[in-house]
């Protein structure tokens, strides 16, 4: 999850993050899909997303360089909160 998407969670909105600089139009409308749903619900999320990323590969010789990354993320800290009542689901 990019900063952009973690800053959209918490906001409950899109606007002023800039995702639709880096997300797919895929990612983009799956995250204003679940945003909507959020915003339906009265819920955004809060708490941080830990990430573990790492190069797996890289291929600075092709003719158009590669490069394969995993990344762990860590949605332990994620919480689920419900704004009209103000607490944590």
């Amino acid at each position: 999850m990019t900063e952009a998407e973690a800053e959209a969670y918490r906001t409950g909105t899109d606007k002023g993050t800039g995702l639709e600089r880096y997300a797919s139009l895929d990612a983009l409308g799956q995250t204003r899909l679940d945003l909507a749903r959020m915003k339906e619900a009265g819920t955004v999320v809060r708490g941080e997303v830990g990430h573990d990323p790492e190069v797996t590969s890289l291929d600075l010789e092709a003719k158009t360089p590669t490069a394969k990354l995993s990344d762990c993320i860590d949605l332990s800290e994620y919480q689920t909160y419900d704004v009209r009542a103000k607490k944590v689901m």
